[in-house]
């Protein structure tokens, strides 16, 4: 069963990837001016509101908020 819901995750990840939800998020994100971090938790909170699992929302978020992270210079420590 957690095979399936990583599985779901990802798959759902790579939906949103190919239907350019990354950059509409990038788009609104550069108008905002908020911390990626917690972006990141609000996008999140978003999709687990729309699918109701918190582990697809939290394998879903991560990949999508990547490149923004990067964009900005997000530190790791």
């Amino acid at each position: 069963m957690i095979i399936l819901i990583i599985g779901a995750g990802g798959a759902f990840s790579q939906v949103l990837k190919e239907s350019n939800v990354t950059e509409y998020i990038r788009t609104v994100a550069t108008g905002i001016q908020m911390n990626p971090l917690l972006m990141a938790f609000c996008v999140a909170a978003i999709i687990r509101l729309a699918i109701g699992s918190a582990t697809v929302s939290t394998l879903t978020t991560a990949p999508l908020m990547l490149p923004i992270a990067q964009q900005t210079g997000t530190s790791r420590s």
